[in-house]
């Protein structure tokens, strides 16, 4: 977990990219899991964007906590906004 990394994606994600970054990536608006239910931070779905294929063996984590009263809200939504998140976290996983 962190702020920055050397590593980053193709497109240039790493720890410290901002969600409004992530969205404009994708092309669209994304869901992420609420900070109140299990993986809160989670970028839950891309919604079929442009990140869609591109991360698929990539799970990201976005802090500050986002609260919501959705257990999935998209990351136009308005309490989203207001949490100014970023990644924190990432995963990779590599097939057998």
């Amino acid at each position: 977990m962190g702020d920055r990394s050397l590593w980053h994606t193709e497109d240039g994600i790493s720890l410290g990219t901002a969600l409004e970054t992530l969205e404009t990536l994708n092309g669209k608006p994304f869901r992420i899991t609420s900070a109140d239910h299990d993986y809160g931070g989670l970028v839950w779905s891309w919604e079929n964007g442009a990140l869609h294929a591109k991360l698929k063996s990539l799970e990201l984590h976005l802090e500050n906590r986002i609260f919501s009263e959705q257990h999935h809200p998209y990351s136009s939504d308005s309490t989203v906004r207001a949490a100014r998140a970023s990644v924190t976290l990432v995963y990779a996983y590599f097939p057998d």
